[in-house]
């Protein structure tokens, strides 16, 4: 019974740090892009400069998304757990707009491809 429960707590262990990670991909993944448009906004770069800054961020929020929908994925909702349920919630939320999102950096990548402004 001992080891039962041992590999319960283990588990739940498991489950709690790739929660946090997966949290802690879709921050990063926000700030960098944040940063970069920022960045963008303020300062003069090259074409060249720009658009793989995009590219990066494009890849950058993409990964993000697919690494969290990757833990997410199947994730049912459960009966009586309000914040379980939330949390479903707002990750369907954040992997929409991380997809989003990437998909504004390969936009802004192409405009600099075909125009090169």
């Amino acid at each position: 019974m001992t080891k039962k429960a041992a590999n319960y707590s283990a588990e739940a262990g498991r489950q709690l740090h790739k929660t946090r990670t997966t949290q802690g991909a879709a921050v990063i993944a926000s700030l960098a892009s944040t940063i970069s448009a920022t960045c963008l906004i303020f300062t003069r770069s090259s074409t060249s400069t720009n658009a793989i800054l995009a590219t990066v961020n494009a890849a950058a929020c993409l990964g993000a998304r697919v690494y969290i929908s990757d833990f997410w994925k199947g994730a049912a909702r459960v009966p009586g757990s309000g914040d379980y349920n939330d949390a479903v919630r707002a990750t369907e939320q954040a992997i929409t707009w991380l997809g989003g999102l990437s998909g504004a950096w390969v936009g802004y990548a192409a405009y600099l491809g075909l125009f090169g402004a």
